[in-house]
């Protein structure tokens, strides 16, 4: 038989969007704020839409104009979820998947019921590395425009200046630990800051989430 195609992995995840308001002004400003700060964060994503928290007002027209808008952004929405068989039933109809993406609950950090990637040479601009299903651990300095992105933890043995992205898929208890923070994003769990929101410049911190916010400590050595 000839080959008509060949079948490769992808690095590049799927973001979960969990729409809290589905308010098309709302969306739009926190997507223009994300473009302003980490341009190209967003550029031809694949996303799935968590609708859980708007199940009980959500209408069709709602979840069109909102495929729609994302669509013109240049963010791709492949699928949706919700626990309403009635929401499920409006994802179907608009023509997307339904999705199911778990999150995985009581991981330690860099615990061993998943692996770790280690990556020893710096991650340079326009770069990305995504650890799936890992942790990561990077050696070496993180340039502006690079992006770290793993569904575990993220530890980076030196300079922060991209973009780190831990708990990619919604996995609990996830961190992320740098040795000098510069970076122009870090998300954990889908919660993110960007540029203003950060700690103080060149020091050490750890990341994580607490009642659902993104925290930092800012380390110190003795």
């Amino acid at each position: 038989m000839n080959q008509a195609f060949n079948l490769k992995s992808s690095m590049q995840p799927v973001y979960l969007f969990e729409i809290k308001s589905y308010k098309l002004s709302d969306i739009s400003e926190q997507i223009d704020y994300l473009n302003d700060k980490t341009p190209n964060l967003l550029a031809n994503a694949p996303v799935v839409l968590d609708l859980n928290r708007v199940e009980k007002t959500l209408q069709k027209q709602d979840l069109i104009e909102l495929i729609d808008y994302l669509k013109q952004q240049n963010i791709n929405p492949i699928g949706a979820q919700c626990h309403s068989p009635s929401i499920k039933k409006i994802i179907i109809e608009t023509g997307l998947n339904h999705s199911k993406i778990e999150k995985k609950q009581n991981v330690d950090f860099l615990s061993s019921d998943i692996g770790t990637r280690v990556i020893t040479q710096q991650v340079r601009s326009g770069q990305q590395i995504y650890a799936a299903n890992e942790n990561l651990v990077i050696l070496n300095n993180v340039s502006a425009g690079a992006e770290v992105i793993a569904d575990g933890s993220i530890t980076i043995f030196g300079a922060l200046r991209g973009r780190a992205v831990a708990g990619a898929k919604g996995r609990e208890n996830t961190q992320i630990i740098c040795q000098n923070q510069h970076a122009q994003l870090i998300s954990i769990q889908g919660q993110y800051m960007v540029d203003e929101q950060l700690p103080k410049l060149g020091n050490a911190c750890r990341f994580y989430i607490k009642e659902d916010r993104l925290e930092f400590d800012e380390l110190t050595t003795s």
